[in-house]
């Protein structure tokens, strides 16, 4: 298979703010196909490979990573866990991180696609990390049938600089959310609450895991500890525990804060913002600028008129905390929301 020259598009969120909308309004169109949580669920080691061989990136994909078996999964994420176990030959214990969503979100039969995948993989000679990620892509979206592709995964503006290092001619859309809300849909969502718990916990230690050199997607030292830190940093009460509000609030909004720090060395023509409020109040409009950013001849009236009926205002209101609680939350998310142009 020959690679396209389609360069690609990333949808980069803090998670919970509307994200998982647009893969699915991408996952309509008959021209694209959405890649969903790939770099999600090869998380921490989704770019610390540098210049792999085919085997050792099949591992990345194929390998079991054990925090995201208890993090990813219908119990912890039941709205984004899709592999079939009742009828898949995989356990949650076994389950290769290629199959938790991505495989499943596009194929009915995830586990024949992950067979013909494997070996295609696998025979790749040592190449650049992007190389394989965009073969994996490009194999991907032919398979669909729908050759544009665009990756999704949640809390992926952590990601931004390693995105475009490695993808420096691939558009990236911003999808935001006001961060009052954002932070409440966080602390009740385990697999990214996990996430703001290690934020918090490490921080306190002079170790901030969206910042270089801890940056929790291209560490190789925090890679390497994985299978023993979900014991560590017990992991299993991150997942049942929220956060103070002025933890969760602070998490959000360091990662708004590098995120779009990043989002400023991408060139202004690959780059494109979504407010999820604005995209639910006039979706036909902001929809129509999306699919003309990502490429104007993908533009289609009747992908547009069926997207336009899914956005939904989403159940959190932070408005609806008691005064100290929303006072409390307000202060945390401030920077955040000041980056954003959200008014106080």
């Amino acid at each position: 298979m020959t690679q396209s020259s389609y360069d690609g598009a990333f949808i980069v969120s803090s998670g919970r703010c509307g994200s998982t909308l647009m893969s699915n309004l991408v996952d309509i169109h008959p021209g694209m196909t959405s890649i969903s949580e790939l770099f999600a669920c090869v998380e921490p080691r989704a770019f610390v490979l540098r210049n792999p061989t085919g085997k050792q990136f099949w591992k990345l994909l194929s390998q079991v990573r054990p925090g995201v078996s208890k993090a990813l999964n219908p119990e912890n994420c039941p709205d984004e866990f899709l592999y079939p176990l009742d009828q898949g030959r995989y356990t949650n214990a076994t389950l290769p991180p290629i199959l938790r969503v991505t495989l499943p979100f596009l194929f009915q039969d995830p586990d024949a696609v992950y067979d013909r995948l494997q070996p295609l993989i696998e025979e790749r000679p040592r190449a650049p990390l992007a190389q394989h990620y965009r073969f994996l892509f490009d194999w991907i979206a032919q398979e669909a049938g729908s050759p544009h592709w665009v990756e999704r995964s949640g809390a992926s503006l952590s990601m931004v600089r390693e995105i475009h290092k490695h993808f420096p001619e691939a558009k990236l859309v911003h999808v935001y959310r006001d961060g009052r809300d954002v932070a409440l849909s966080i602390n009740n969502h385990p697999g990214v609450r996990a996430f703001a718990h290690n934020w918090v916990r490490f921080r306190k230690i002079g170790i901030d895991l969206m910042r270089e050199p801890f940056e929790l997607s291209s560490n190789r030292l925090i890679a390497f500890a994985e299978p023993f830190a979900q014991h560590i940093v017990n992991l299993d009460k991150q997942l049942v525990t929220p956060l103070p509000l002025k933890d969760i609030g602070a998490f959000w909004s360091a990662m708004v804060e590098i995120g779009v720090g990043h989002l400023k060395s991408v060139p202004a023509k690959q780059k494109y913002d979504v407010c999820y409020e604005e995209l639910v109040a006039e979706p036909v409009e902001h929809l129509r600028e999306f699919i003309r950013f990502v490429d104007p001849a993908l533009e289609c009236e009747d992908w547009l008129y069926r997207a336009a009926q899914m956005p939904r205002r989403g159940r959190s209101n932070w408005k609806d905390l008691p005064k100290a609680d929303r006072d409390e939350l307000e202060k945390a998310c401030a920077p955040g929301l000041e980056v954003l142009g959200y008014a106080a």
